[in-house]
């Protein structure tokens, strides 16, 4: 078993950002309810491995308010919570410190119900008891948690739903007790791990979407970029709500990353998540999507051979990997409040060239463009602003150009993003290589 050490650009990034010497950005304040950038860490678990992450939650709270993320995704194992016996009392030491931590730095926990006593399992053979305990525990927290996540990925075989149907019985449950004790709660479905399985449609067949208030699913492309499949997933996914009569709530994706395990061949390298991490959040913030969480803010690093272990954007040390510098450029490019332009084109008919545009909360015009890495051997792009636009780079480095004529620029491609602000795109011009 290996564990792997940050790499010299890592830690040169760590040291560049503590001193803040890496280029000069401000991550703009937004309430957390209105901020659309979230991340997974396990901060209230207090697991005896580096998978648990409670001991270290004020720094993690720390270092993703510092990053302008607004939402941090955990799970609250009820197992954990007493009650291993009929009539056991609740213990809360370790979900209110985990609470607390994040309320503290401002950021917006956003609790998954996981893990019932053994007692109580299969959940839907135990609804009573079950429920019981799912309304002392959203009751509990009732004023610092707006919103619940209710499973983790229902649809995923480990989870031992067996069908949808005792999903589906287990949501409406679970929705009746915890609306019971917080009328204003907001509840989304478990974060679906593939929403091409049959176990969704029929979950949404029997009413699912009608039960919450947000749909909630995973998406992971790895070792390959965000385009197409991010696109065909959520059209497909957009196409069952409509079919279902339910499309009309907002959509959140509350996992989305990239491994990067050096001896796992579906990983990838640190260099490709930077690369691909701006441009899986545009693509989904251009879909439409109201909230987006990378997984995971660290990574356990336990063994270099398991992608699980190789997931977040920081190492174990908390040593930066370079997606927390693209990370915190997109949030700086496109803070919170800002309004994506969803009416506009977007992107080429192969979907391969992508132009997203967004107004900041000032008003100000901005966007980005990218290529994909299967169109980057085409003559230049040739863009046209109503405007003059300044240009930053994926890590915020400021872009030196000049217009040819008319405000008209030629462009090389790039899978690299460049943010453009100041200015609105008007015309992109994409020629095909001959």
């Amino acid at each position: 078993m290996n564990v792997r050490k940050p790499s010299c650009r890592s830690r040169l990034l760590a040291v560049l950002l503590a001193a803040g010497l890496y280029p000069a950005f401000a991550v703009l304040p937004a309430p957390a309810a209105e901020n659309p950038y979230g991340a997974t860490a396990h901060i209230t678990r207090n697991w005896p491995n580096r998978r648990g992450e409670w001991p270290d939650r004020a720094q993690t709270c720390t270092t993703l308010a510092a990053a302008g993320v607004g939402w941090v995704r955990a799970d609250f194992d009820l197992v954990d919570m007493g009650q291993r016996t009929p009539g056991a009392p609740c213990t809360w030491d370790q979900y209110d410190a985990a609470v607390r931590a994040a309320e503290t730095n401002g950021v917006q926990l956003l609790p998954i119900l996981a893990r019932p006593p053994m007692w109580q399992r299969p959940i839907w053979e135990h609804i009573e008891p079950w429920t019981n305990l799912v309304a002392i525990v959203a009751a509990r927290y009732a004023q610092q948690l707006p919103v619940w996540e209710i499973i983790n990925e229902p649809d995923w075989h480990t989870n031992k739903f067996e069908n949808a149907t005792n999903y589906v019985r287990c949501l409406r449950a679970a929705a009746a007790a915890i609306r019971n004790v917080h009328p204003k709660v907001i509840l989304t479905t478990g974060g679906w791990s593939n929403t091409d399985l049959p176990f969704v449609r029929e979950a949404y067949r029997l009413g699912a979407g009608d039960v919450v208030d947000i749909h909630n699913y995973h998406i992971y492309t790895y070792p390959r970029a965000p385009e197409p499949a991010m696109l065909g997933r959520h059209n497909r996914f957009l196409k069952l709500l409509e079919e279902s009569g339910c499309a009309d709530k907002p959509i959140w994706v509350t996992e989305c990353g990239w491994p990067t395990a050096p001896e796992d061949r579906r990983s990838t390298t640190e260099e490709n998540a930077a690369r691909w991490l701006p441009r899986g959040h545009l693509l989904l913030f251009g879909l439409g999507v109201e909230k987006v969480f990378i997984y995971e803010w660290r990574a356990p690093e336990i063994d270099d051979q398991e992608r699980e272990d190789h997931f977040g954007i920081h190492h174990w040390d908390f040593t930066p990997k370079p997606s927390v510098l693209a990370l915190r450029t997109l949030i700086e490019a496109r803070p919170a409040g800002s309004v994506q332009c969803l009416e506009q084109l977007w992107t080429n008919a192969a979907a391969t060239v992508f132009w997203p545009q967004w107004k900041r909360p000032s008003g100000e015009a901005a966007g980005a463009f990218w290529c994909h890495e299967s169109a980057t051997n085409a003559p230049a792009l040739e863009l046209t602003f109503e405007g003059n636009p300044t240009f930053r780079d994926a890590f915020g480095n400021p872009v030196p150009l000049s217009p040819e004529t008319n405000n008209i620029y030629r462009i090389a491609r790039s899978p690299d993003v460049l943010y453009f602000r100041g200015a609105r795109l008007v015309n992109l011009s994409a020629p095909e290589a001959e």
